[in-house]
């Protein structure tokens, strides 16, 4: 048997107790956060558009795109380490708990530089691929420059904070991340309204509000796993065979016994890291493909005047607070999954399903409601024109009633994922949310002719098919791995 860690981690413990209260709980923290970064990123923008201009706020955007494409990449390898630490919190593993945080660290300040000097070379070739406007190209230059050189802090807070999570800690990064929000609006009035500074001036305020975040995380961390050096020793030997054959198994009985953990723990923590990216690399590529599909979206929607593409730009900043709560409710799900999983416990998975499905699916339902209710006081905030507003009230009419098949699809991605499943949800995902959407919408304009209805159909099939292949994955495939992983 394996030993537990023990009530070091009774708190954030999500192999025992209400399933339901334990999910709520959990993902209440995830959710905030991500509205905090919502609200930050439309403060961070009026604080440019006001106080820069129009120019430098088209700058910002342009460029921020880029650095959100690599961030949004690197965080599903950062959910891939969130999955096996989970798995081992729940196994009672701190050995191979402690190991995995290593290597991913380790992982996290090399892609880091690696994005930095790549960025910094390219900088220039990327603004020039999008098409980058003379006008803006220099301040979109400059910003896109100063986020490569705090690069790799921003990624040391993303994996910190998947770390805590997967911990079952979602409460401190969400303090950290509260503090580095108010920290970087306070430097962002400081650099532009007081010393002046162009777009640089709101770049440097990112990177120092990330380090600022990463510092803290990073000693979180540091205090929680001391914490966990009370462990007996013979629980952690105990622990460490859990996943494996020992310490020292497999190693020539004639090294002396340093040299051989040494030997054994750098071949862990090469394995450690392959298992993070066959768990990492289909996530980060979800999100990576899935906004290559947007373009072909927005490709079509240009074609329909500048009206619609004003409409769908605000749309887009309202649908970004509507799928908080499905993204929330499923990284919820996995981490509660990766848990127990580790420590063999398929009921509490399956009664996991249950909880999320109800708290996802009725979160989103219940927003979807005060969404289409305040359509139009909302997107009068955004315009004065009544052709735009009527635009994007048509918008959330059609398309934010089917937002429920999303939060549960996320669900079903979350338990299949925290298995240590990444690549089957990641096909389905780029099956029906890229490609079908790539070949559809073309093909359906040109038999339906350009409108947005053809958009709508798009969204509306490739969300259902999606939530029916997965689904039925889980059915046929899932299932039975999730029960065949009880007691032994």
């Amino acid at each position: 048997m394996s030993a537990r860690i023990g009530n070091k981690l009774s708190a954030q413990n999500l192999t025992e107790g209400n399933i339901f209260r334990q999910l709520f709980f959990f993902a209440m923290p995830l959710l905030l956060g991500n509205l905090l970064q919502q609200v930050y990123y439309i403060t961070d923008s009026i604080i440019v558009g006001q106080w820069i201009g129009s120019t430098a706020l088209a700058a910002v955007g342009t460029a921020s795109s880029i650095t959100i494409l690599m961030v949004n990449f690197f965080t599903g390898m950062a959910n891939g380490a969130g999955i096996i630490l989970a798995q081992y919190v729940g196994a009672g593993d701190y050995k191979k708990l402690n190991q995995t945080i290593r290597t991913a660290a380790v992982f996290t300040v090399c892609f880091g530089l690696l994005c930095s000097v790549v960025g910094l070379l390219c900088s220039p070739l990327f603004l020039q691929w999008m098409d980058t406007p003379a006008d803006v190209f220099r301040q979109a230059n400059a910003f896109l420059t100063f986020c490569f050189v705090g690069m790799l802090p921003m990624l040391m807070y993303n994996m910190g904070a998947a770390s805590m999570q997967a911990m079952g800690d979602s409460k401190t990064p969400l303090r950290f991340l509260s503090v580095a929000c108010v920290v970087n609006v306070v430097l962002d009035v400081l650099f532009i309204k007081v010393l002046g500074m162009d777009v640089e001036g709101t770049a440097i305020a990112t990177c120092l509000a990330q380090a600022m975040a990463a510092v803290l995380v990073f000693l979180a961390i540091r205090r929680k796993m001391s914490q966990l050096q009370g462990t007996e020793p013979e629980e952690t030997a105990e622990a460490g065979a859990t996943f494996g054959e020992g310490p020292l198994a497999g190693q020539p009985a004639g090294l002396p016994e340093t040299e051989q953990i040494q030997q054994e723990e750098k071949e862990n923590g090469w394995h450690l890291f392959q298992r993070m990216a066959l768990l990492g690399l289909p996530i980060g590529m979800q999100s990576v493909v899935i906004n290559f599909s947007n373009v072909v979206v927005q490709s079509h929607i240009n074609s329909l005047g500048s009206d619609v593409m004003a409409a769908w730009s605000a749309f887009s900043r309202l649908d970004g607070f509507i799928i908080l709560p499905l993204l929330s409710f499923g990284l919820a799900v996995m981490t509660f999954t990766g848990q127990n999983f580790g420590a063999r416990k398929p009921e509490r998975i399956l009664g996991g399903v249950k909880a999320g499905l109800i708290l996802s699916c009725g979160f989103t339902i219940a927003l979807e409601l005060l969404v289409i209710l305040c359509a139009e006081p909302c997107f009068s905030v955004f315009t004065k024109s009544e052709a735009v507003i009527d635009y994007a009230c048509n918008m959330v009419y059609y398309m934010v009633p089917l937002y429920f098949t999303l939060g549960a699809a996320r669900v079903f991605i979350g338990v299949i994922s925290g298995t240590g499943n990444s690549i089957m949800p990641m096909i389905i995902n780029i099956l029906f949310m890229c490609v079908f959407r790539v070949i559809f919408l073309p093909v359906s304009a040109h038999l339906l002719g350009q409108n947005l209805l053809v958009v709508y159909y798009t969204y509306w099939i490739s969300w259902i098919l999606s939530l029916i292949s997965i689904v039925v994955y889980y059915k046929v495939s899932m299932k039975k791995v999730i029960l065949l992983a009880g007691p032994q």
